[in-house]
């Protein structure tokens, strides 16, 4: 299988480098993981939609993949999920795109500039695609990301994304990684881990490395255990 882990920086995938370098399954030749099923290269977009929309549609162009899996830290909206827990994406969308008039905001998808059903959206939000059946996944908590274009961290912010999403999770791009490959009709889904509430700065407590690790033993479970799905 020919897997695609899109990644926004190197740092959140540095730990998962060290697993492969341990296993005695994985080499690494010609910008390639490999193992004797797997072809695996991590593309490093930068940080925010435009990049990762960038750099993810140009490579898809020269380049062929069976799974891309986007991978990275997130911040939770919900009490529920622990710091250093590690979820897949449902669906995602993006939070911040729409209008804004004094203290209020309004989706794009609720006025009549944008149809929340022209593909690649479904009532306003982009599906993983091809993964949701398939056992690899299913250990996961499933849960709704959005993405952003800055990191909410105020109360006005937070109270307005909540207002209009459902959302779990926050993350600068992983919409935009559905969005190039539901285009591209390419099998996606995002692994992440939660590295902090999303709260008022003053308020935040990070915890990167925890996140990063546990990011990293679950991605190489999930895939050895591609092996066998």
């Amino acid at each position: 299988m020919k897997i695609l882990i899109v990644e926004a920086t190197e740092k959140e995938v540095k730990p998962l480098i060290k697993l492969f370098e341990k296993s005695t399954e994985f080499w690494y030749e010609n910008s390639l993981w490999s193992s004797e099923i797997h072809d695996i290269r991590i593309l490093y977009t930068g940080i925010g939609i435009v990049a990762t929309s960038y750099k993810l549609t140009k490579e898809l162009q020269q380049k062929k993949y069976d799974l891309v899996i986007n991978a990275g830290i997130c911040g939770s909206y919900s009490n529920g999920l622990e710091i250093g827990a590690v979820v897949k994406i449902n669906q995602d969308t993006f939070i911040d795109l729409g209008l804004e008039n004094e203290n209020t905001f309004t989706s794009i998808f609720e006025t009549s500039l944008s149809d929340k059903d022209e593909a690649p959206f479904s009532n306003g939000w982009i599906q993983s695609h091809g993964t949701n059946s398939s056992r690899t996944f299913n250990f996961l908590p499933s849960v709704n990301g959005g993405t952003a274009s800055t990191v909410s961290g105020s109360y006005n912010t937070i109270k307005k994304i909540q207002k209009h999403f459902d959302v779990d999770i926050e993350s600068m791009e992983g919409a935009a990684c559905y969005y190039v490959c539901a285009l591209e009709n390419i099998q996606h889904i995002a692994i992440r881990s939660v590295s902090n509430y999303v709260k008022p700065r003053k308020e935040n407590q990070w915890d990167f490395e925890l996140s990063v690790n546990n990011l990293a033993k679950v991605l190489f479970t999930i895939i050895q255990e591609l092996n066998e799905d």
